[in-house]
């Protein structure tokens, strides 16, 4: 099956990084990631700690975090506004090193990794894009609506109708990434052929439908992906994003709402969507099916247990209604 001729300009990407950084490893990581330490307020742990308002008094520690930052690459979409500027989450190394240990012990299954909307789940595919190229390792990707991509070694990229081509063209192709969305649901027919065994990581909303059957008859495993916590969406909300959210606006939404960095970013942004989502709440609450019971074992449940890891049968049971 011939390569499609039309250019693309994340191929034009995926041929600059793999030109330039095609088993680099640690000296290619070097060249991209950039420590940025930043003052990020803290959040009072107590009622006690408070001011003659009543207000909490927050103090500032500074926080080194360290940022991909591929200014230099013609097209590589690390956030949905465009920016070059990534924050690289501690998970995202430790992940990768886990799936590596997966895929050498059963390489004809996969990974289904999934959590909260606006968890970073296609920002991960990228960098897990990224670190097969600093690894030397090929492997094939699907973004959405957007064509396959072989990356062979460097240079070596070449993009095909995933609809059309035959599953020669993943022959020697050791990984198989997919990105889930409202167009593209589970990963396409060409990566769950049973010839070659690719191994295939599917970032994805918890919706079952766009994994359970395919992971099933792959035994693919399940991984959730950690949540966000206080310092990153700080340093993402103020340091990232194209348009910056007003930290103290950004605090109250934490504080109020949690982890979801999208939710925080959104309702920080537009006192409206704030004003609808919390009119909303009750009315989704009611149509959560087993709200006690999934409350119940998520509170006897660590975090451990639920971030980056399979969950426990308990958890898994009470979300199994919800799609």
């Amino acid at each position: 099956m011939l390569a499609m001729a039309l250019q693309h300009p994340l191929l034009d990407s995926l041929i600059t990084l793999t030109s330039r950084f095609w088993n680099a490893g640690e000296n290619g990581w070097a060249q991209i990631i950039i420590p940025d330490a930043v003052s990020v307020p803290q959040i009072a742990d107590t009622p006690d700690e408070v001011d003659e308002d009543e207000q909490p008094l927050v103090a500032n520690e500074t926080i080194t975090f360290n940022v991909i930052d591929l200014v230099d690459i013609i097209f590589f979409p690390l956030q949905p506004s465009g920016g070059t500027r990534v924050l690289l989450r501690s998970e995202y190394p430790d992940l990768y090193e886990r799936l590596k240990i997966k895929r050498s012990q059963s390489p004809g299954t996969g990974a289904v990794v999934t959590g909260q909307p606006g968890i970073g789940k296609t920002i991960f595919l990228f960098y897990l894009a990224i670190a097969l190229i600093m690894d030397g390792e090929p492997f094939a990707l699907q973004i959405g609506k957007r064509p396959l991509f072989i990356v062979r070694g460097p240079a070596d990229v070449q993009l095909f109708n995933p609809e059309s081509a035959d599953a020669g063209v993943l022959n020697g192709i050791k990984w198989a990434l997919s990105d889930s969305n409202a167009v593209l649901g589970p990963p396409p027919d060409i990566f769950l052929d049973p010839f070659p065994p690719s191994y295939v990581v599917q970032t994805t909303l918890p919706t079952q439908k766009r994994w359970k059957e395919w992971s099933k008859q792959r035994g693919a495993g399940l991984i959730f992906m950690k949540p966000f916590n206080w310092n990153e969406i700080y340093f993402v909300g103020t340091r990232i994003e194209t348009h910056p959210v007003n930290p103290n606006t950004l605090m109250e939404m934490f504080t109020l709402y949690g982890s979801s960095a999208q939710l925080c970013f959104r309702l920080a942004r537009n006192e409206q969507s704030r004003i609808d989502w919390e009119r909303d709440i009750i009315p989704t609450l009611r149509n959560i099916p087993n709200l006690a019971g999934l409350v119940e074992n998520v509170l006897q449940t660590t975090a451990d247990e639920v971030s980056s890891q399979i969950p426990p049968p308990s958890f898994l049971a009470s979300t199994s209604s919800m799609k």
